[in-house]
């Protein structure tokens, strides 16, 4: 059997290993991903792995680039084949890399691969694999099946029409695929995608936009149909993340929408003044905010100008410090409209500030309502996931924790849940190997964790009734 899908790998103790028996099966909801819903509304079989694979996986990218493969292989004209072969090449030199695991048990758990992918095989494996890829149960709402996946967040734009979600809520009921808020482009006053993003609000909100206030006039109706839809959560990632005081935000905006474009101190004074008056409005509407911060993105001007974002151009960045985010929810705090917000920081030097500016804004009836996110991107491999879980239980409330999330756009990478919770189960597992946690109570946690905590926190009826919480 190969190694990949037994009680070995990662799980070191005994206790880990029963944690893990318990926990392999309990299923799966993923509320931050970037899976297109019209993919899985149409629901059609993958040409080949290359597709499957390879499509969309910046992940992967990278480390083809940095292995000096040509971009033919990567995003360009190669075929399947070509691709598939420079990516098991790559795999050969992943040596600790969460990339090298995440193959292996996708192949192990979803293709009954008995042997590792190297460069030897990968012609073999591509055929077998191709051929499996044809059958009903590899079709994307079967593989997210196959996953134990109940319900997902997609990340939409305000100005998203949400046809596909309609759609696929219509005829889908063994996966409840909900929409998520992402207003991103509309906070980035500075980047040259700003103004498009704007008059594109314009024309999905059927609304006119002059003013700040008309552009929150304008988030509002969007939010309004989204809500609609069982939206539970909005999402920023926006580079900066930073709040300040906005006072002259109005009088910035208006100017910058003039110009078309920002000053940077124009625009920390507008994504500001959106920030707060979003947070009030989630908190309104009983939606969780998720924060993300310490992303340097696009930082090649030259690929980013040939592939566009989310291409791999992205890297950790210095995150915008402490102060600045309890800011934020200090004013939100103020005014009694703090939502439930999840705190994610790629610059893991942040984690022992966040983890405790967390019981800073506790509230009562709502465990870890303001909470350490997930290990994100650059570091969801195994030592970042054990990093982070250690400052869930030394600073925080790891009982209280939602759990892992994907962040991804493609559907095999769903095995990162099982990847996380063999993680989980071993770091607890310790403890109750040295007599140092209880048993019983050490899978109450894990079940809390890996799902229940999750459904609870975003929560909403259609979500709640779905999932049966």
């Amino acid at each position: 059997m190969n190694y990949f899908k037994t009680d070995r790998f990662v799980l070191n103790g005994e206790s880990a290993r029963e944690l893990y028996a318990f926990a392999r099966d309990i299923p799966v909801f993923d509320f931050h991903n970037h899976l297109s819903p019209e993919l899985l509304y149409h629901n059609r079989n993958f040409r080949d792995m290359a597709e499957f694979w390879l499509s969309g996986d910046h992940y992967i990218w990278r480390a083809m680039r940095l292995a000096g493969v040509e971009e033919r292989c990567i995003t360009g004209d190669a075929n399947g084949e070509e691709k598939f072969l420079a990516w098991a090449k790559t795999l050969e030199g992943l040596c600790g890399c969460q990339l090298y695991a995440w193959t292996q048990q996708q192949l192990a758990v979803l293709f009954d691969e008995e042997e590792p992918l190297c460069l030897a095989n990968a012609r073999e494996i591509y055929a077998r694999c191709n051929e499996k890829l044809q059958g009903e149960d590899f079709r994307p709402r079967a593989l997210l099946g196959r996953f134990g996946v109940t319900a997902l967040c997609t990340t939409d734009e305000p100005s998203d029409t949400l046809e596909w979600h309609e759609k696929l809520q219509q005829e889908e009921t063994d996966i409840l695929c909900l929409p998520a808020f992402r207003p991103d482009k509309l906070l980035a006053a500075s980047k040259d995608t700003w103004i498009g993003a704007i008059r594109k609000l314009e024309q999905s909100e059927g609304m006119s936009i002059a003013t700040l206030d008309d552009l929150k006039a304008a988030l509002a109706h969007s939010m309004d149909r989204f809500a609609a839809l069982g939206c539970r959560t909005a999402d920023h990632g926006y580079e900066g993340l930073k709040y300040i005081d906005p006072t002259g935000a109005e009088e910035d905006f208006t100017a910058a929408l003039a110009a078309g474009i920002a000053t940077q101190q124009q625009a920390d004074r507008i994504s500001s003044a959106l920030l707060q008056w979003l947070g009030e409005r989630y908190a309104e509407r009983d939606w969780v905010m998720q924060l993300h911060s310490g992303a340097l993105r696009n930082g090649s001007t030259r690929r980013y100008r040939a592939l566009g974002a989310d291409c791999g151009g992205d890297s950790v960045d210095i995150a915008p410090g402490v102060r600045s985010v309890s800011g934020l929810l200090d004013i939100l705090d103020q005014a009694d409209k703090l939502p439930r917000t999840i705190l994610y920081c790629l610059d893991d030097g942040e984690y022992p500030s966040l983890a405790t500016l967390c019981a800073t804004f506790a509230a009562g009836g709502i465990r870890n309502k303001v909470q350490l996110g997930a290990a994100w991107w650059f570091n969801d491999h195994e030592r970042g996931m054990r990093k982070h879980l250690a400052y869930l239980m030394e600073n925080a409330l790891l009982a209280g924790f939602v759990g892992m999330l994907t962040d991804s756009r493609s559907i095999g990478t769903f095995v990162r849940h099982d990847y996380f919770r063999r993680i989980l189960c071993d770091g607890i597992g310790a403890y109750v190997d040295r007599g140092e946690f209880p048993m019983e109570l050490a899978k109450k946690i894990v079940s809390d964790v890996c799902y229940g905590n999750a459904v609870h926190y975003f929560g909403g009826e259609k979500l709640l009734q779905h999932c049966g919480k």
